[in-house]
């Protein structure tokens, strides 16, 4: 019935149909005209019938065709204006999105920074939702949790940074640490291991790995890490050498080798002369190898760079009372005394305030 309508409207307009009746009518799109030619192409084929002829269905000339082409092209503009649009508004939420993702950060970065580490914990979470691969966001609420103490919480963000980033070598170190403080050595140790398979000069990786099989006490291989460390000591800052020397000197002093560690603490006083705890550690080391004169010696200089500690003047008396027992030299068992006093008032100082 569709084609006898379509045919019959065709035969109108072949038969002359006035002008005036193609402006006023309302043809249909050309979407519903290119199924009838191919229906009626089909139909032909398959009746295959002599003597019988269909009209040749033409498209539409003049100007009937202008105002189908316009009308194409009106509902292509339409289209293409649309289509604009929606991804005007999609790439306006995507850049608001990222608007709001930064200023979280930049408010939790200020909230880390004031000591506020909950808070910028909060402010990182966020912007972390807003946008789930943002490294800036994951970082800083890693290094917030941390601060924060929450470092369970913290090794899920450490695993998605490394998702996203895989040679970061400061994710990896920092889940180590992390990893570590919530009792889990093995999987730290793996993961030191791993940075210093990359990079055998990896000094912090290996202090750090060092440092954890001495608190297993796997001493003789926390030995070889310190070992390797310290062949690389000019890489680190003044503070972390002396660090590394004193770690490496009460590893030898838990294996007893006292003179060695001596040679330990006394590196580590000379990499940091002005640190009272470098000479005060190097004093116990030579007490315990009876190295007296060293001892007082070490003793004096942590006096000197830290007055107000009444520690040294205590170990100053111990020293001295022992080489009176061995010496039977009066003069050890009176600067004992005195030092003792000395102690005792600054003791007394000290608590006064």
């Amino acid at each position: 019935m569709r084609r006898v309508c379509v045919l019959l409207i065709l035969v109108f307009l072949v038969g002359g149909g006035c002008r005036r009746a193609v402006e006023d009518c309302a043809p249909g799109p050309a979407v519903d005209v290119a199924p009838v030619v191919e229906e009626s192409a089909s139909t032909l084929a398959d009746d295959d019938r002599e003597g019988d002829e269909f009209p040749v269905v033409a498209w539409p000339s003049g100007e009937w065709q202008e105002f189908l082409l316009s009308w194409q092209q009106d509902a292509g503009d339409m289209w293409t204006s649309r289509t604009q649009a929606v991804a005007s508004d999609i790439l306006t939420a995507a850049e608001a999105t990222a608007r709001s993702s930064a200023a979280l950060i930049r408010s939790a970065d200020r909230a880390l920074a004031a000591g506020r580490a909950e808070r910028a914990a909060e402010l990182f979470a966020r912007a972390a939702d807003l946008d789930p691969d943002n490294t800036d966001a994951l970082m800083g609420l890693a290094v917030a949790l941390v601060s924060a103490h929450r470092y369970g919480q913290a090794l899920p963000v450490y695993q998605k940074l490394l998702e996203l980033a895989p040679d970061d070598e400061a994710v990896r170190f920092n889940y180590a640490v992390a990893l570590s403080q919530c009792g889990w050595p093995d999987h730290a140790r793996a993961q030191y291991e791993t940075l210093l398979d990359a990079d055998t000069a990896n000094v912090r990786a290996r202090f750090n790995l060092a440092s954890l099989l001495h608190a297993q006490n796997q001493l003789t291989e926390a030995g070889k890490h310190y070992r390797l460390l310290l062949d690389n000591a000019a890489r680190l800052a003044p503070a972390d050498a002396a660090a590394a020397w004193a770690s490496y000197a009460q590893l030898l002093i838990d294996l007893q080798d006292y003179d060695a560690a001596l040679t330990a603490f006394a590196e580590a006083a000379k990499t940091q002369p002005d640190d009272p705890a470098a000479w005060m550690n190097l004093a116990t080391a030579a007490q315990a190898a009876g190295r007296y004169g060293t001892a007082i010696a070490a003793c004096q200089r942590t006096a000197k760079l830290d007055p107000k500690n009444p520690t040294p003047w205590k170990r100053l008396a111990e020293l001295h009372r022992d080489l009176h027992r061995e010496t039977q030299n009066p003069d050890h068992l009176k600067e004992a005394e005195t030092c003792e006093e000395i102690g005792r008032k600054l003791e007394e100082a000290r608590e006064s305030h």
